[in-house]
């Protein structure tokens, strides 16, 4: 399968290969963790290690939840016809990172979609932050459409977009509503 994923990198197109027997299901209850606690890294933490901003787009879409990728996909398809150049910034983060983030101020809580793991360890976001790599954050961004842009494609997605909270997060969509959260927390044991 590897091999066969890397064919596919010249030609443009993303390939997606999903081992469902490796993984098990996101959201799991905490009692069905086999620790039942916090977990501080992962079993397969040197595949899913790093800072995960950096890590490929491949490997950026591959950390989603398996419901959320083509969702997403389908956003940076849409966003790429009417001109824009998306690219996830973060898929999956670890949940040290998620707390340094709150510490500074770029976010609100100390959990967040972005942290969901399988019952392995192994990264299961319900969330992604998209945005144009020509700006990133920066006000040509709003100027340019980006955002309104990226809210309708994630509605076109039936996904929840960010941009829309009080606090608004415009770079972010999310697979489920936030009321969800406090029940994926606990299934990852924190």
């Amino acid at each position: 399968m590897h091999q066969q994923l890397l064919d596919q990198l010249g030609t443009g197109r993303l390939l997606l290969i999903h081992d469902r027997a490796s993984a098990p299901a996101c959201g799991m209850d905490a009692d069905d963790h086999e620790d039942g606690g916090h977990r501080s890294s992962s079993k397969s933490e040197g595949r899913w290690g790093g800072n995960s901003a950096h890590w490929s787009q491949e490997k950026k879409l591959e950390s989603r939840h398996p419901k959320l990728r083509p969702l997403v996909q389908g956003v940076l398809k849409g966003l790429s016809t009417r001109g824009f150049q998306p690219i996830i910034f973060y898929g999956w983060r670890s949940v040290e990172v998620q707390r340094k983030k709150q510490r500074e101020g770029k976010s609100h809580v100390t959990f967040s979609f972005h942290n969901v793991t399988n019952q392995d360890g192994t990264p299961c976001s319900y969330a992604a932050d998209i945005v144009d790599q020509r700006w990133n954050w920066e006000p040509p961004a709003q100027k340019n459409g980006y955002w309104a842009a990226l809210g309708a494609e994630a509605k076109a997605n039936n996904l929840y977009w960010g941009g829309t909270w009080h606090h608004p997060d415009r770079a972010h969509v999310q697979l489920v509503p936030n009321e969800r959260l406090k029940h994926l927390r606990r299934a990852c044991g924190y």
